[in-house]
């Protein structure tokens, strides 16, 4: 049986789809009433009349004795009489099986799910109860909610604050699905890893330099990955596009950040990972806090002040110093002709013995800064230099055992490492 789920476009058509829910469920206006402790004729007005007399507390009474969800759609309650008709149940909050299966099942239970889809009862019971297993470690919906007929809410982002505008309701559910998955990867992660007493994360540039050059000659991405867990700060890459572009998470008073990033070009990876500790280094008050990334060229990375200090300071340490200096270079030869830059930041790069990506992104920084995208150029002066999600996985699984992880825990975290293409 299909999980009912009648969408409203718009609020004029909410009448409708409360008389549709009814018709659903299989009540009779007389059965609502009863529910309701009302004469049936009265609900018989009410649908007559598409409930334009109805008060909102009305409405909302009715709502609550169809025991549906309002979102942007009505979600009739639903109670499944098998796994089948638990992945529909999930499927209403967006939770799909393709993620289920490739992402919280190992891969041999992945080749027993697809076996069960395709109707093979061999092993249904293994299968069936890791995957109901792991689906409530990581979103919290124990095992009865999943089978009763009460909807299933989507989990607030786990953490303190999100540092950028939501996008529309349904977009906000799949951020705030993969930010509970993400968010579950990040406290395996920290509860499996040794606190180390060290040094803070410095917040100036020369000062993260002279702490960095202590122990590491020359600055690379490998180093620097080794760096910041020589800090305590564990990072955890992943390769998914969409939702979010990175985060960075404080729990219990421990940093760890999660890259999430698709390009293959190691200076953009070594940008987001000096712009994550950079917010590690922030309000050390706090024993928990969240800041999921937005895209690059959005309006909360232009106008939050923390932001622009991140981008700042992970453009002064990439470059040694030299960010602010090599800018005005740019402006000065470039005079004033954007169609200029691209070469001016090539042969700048040149002279001066630094990264050209490195240089590139940082002026894509400044110039998204007076409304002026210009990542596209910065992605062509990019250079490659092997795969830097595989260089962040290997550090990953030098500095981090999974001795402590039980099955379920080891797979989900195994699978977030696995190459996905």
């Amino acid at each position: 049986m299909q999980a009912p789920v009648i969408t409203v476009e718009r609020i004029e058509d909410l009448a409708e789809g409360l008389i549709a829910a009814r018709i659903a469920s299989g009540l009779s206006q007389r059965e609502l009433a009863e529910r309701m402790g009302l004469k049936p004729q009265q609900i018989q007005r009410y649908e007559s009349d598409k409930y334009s007399s109805a008060s909102l507390a009305r409405i909302i009474q009715v709502t609550e004795a169809l025991n549906i969800e309002l979102r942007n759609e009505i979600l009739v309650p639903y109670q499944p009489d098998g796994f089948e008709g638990v992945l529909q149940k999930l499927s209403q909050v967006g939770l799909d099986a393709a993620f289920l299966r490739s992402k919280l099942l190992s891969s041999a239970d992945e080749s027993r799910f697809s076996a069960l889809s395709d109707g093979s009862p061999q092993e249904a019971p293994t299968v069936v109860d890791r995957s109901i297993e792991a689906v409530s470690r990581v979103y919290g919906w124990a095992k009865d909610q999943l089978f009763s007929a009460h909807p299933l809410s989507v989990p607030a982002i786990a953490g303190a604050q999100a540092r950028f505008k939501m996008p529309a309701k349904r977009d906000a559910d799949q951020t705030a699905l993969y930010a509970t998955y993400a968010n579950y990867l990040a406290r395996l992660v920290l509860n499996a890893t040794p606190v180390i007493e060290g040094p803070a994360v410095p917040d100036e540039p020369e000062e993260f330099l002279r702490l960095f050059h202590e122990n590491y000659e020359e600055f690379g991405f490998r180093d620097l990955l080794n760096f910041s867990w020589d800090l305590g700060i564990p990072v955890v890459p992943l390769r998914d596009g969409g939702q979010f572009h990175g985060a960075c998470w404080r729990i219990s008073g421990r940093n760890v950040i999660v890259m999430k990033q698709k390009t293959p070009h190691v200076s953009r990876w070594i940008f987001d990972l000096l712009h994550e500790l950079y917010h590690a280094s922030q309000r050390p008050e706090e024993t928990d806090f969240v800041i999921l990334e937005a895209a690059e060229t959005s309006e909360e990375r232009r106008s939050s002040d923390e932001e622009v200090r991140a981008s700042q300071f992970a453009g002064e340490v990439g470059l040694s110093g030299q960010a602010e200096e090599l800018t005005a270079i740019v402006v000065d030869r470039s005079r004033g002709d954007i169609k200029r830059v691209k070469s001016v930041v090539a042969r700048l790069a040149e002279e001066r013995g630094v990264d050209v990506g490195l240089l590139a992104n940082y002026l894509a920084f400044r110039l998204q800064m007076q409304g002026i995208n210009w990542w596209g150029a910065a992605a062509n002066l990019q250079r490659g230099g092997g795969d830097p999600w595989m260089v962040a996985r290997d550090v990953f699984c030098e500095r981090f055992s999974f001795d402590g992880l039980d099955d379920v825990d080891g797979s989900i975290l195994q699978r977030a490492l696995e190459r996905n293409y």
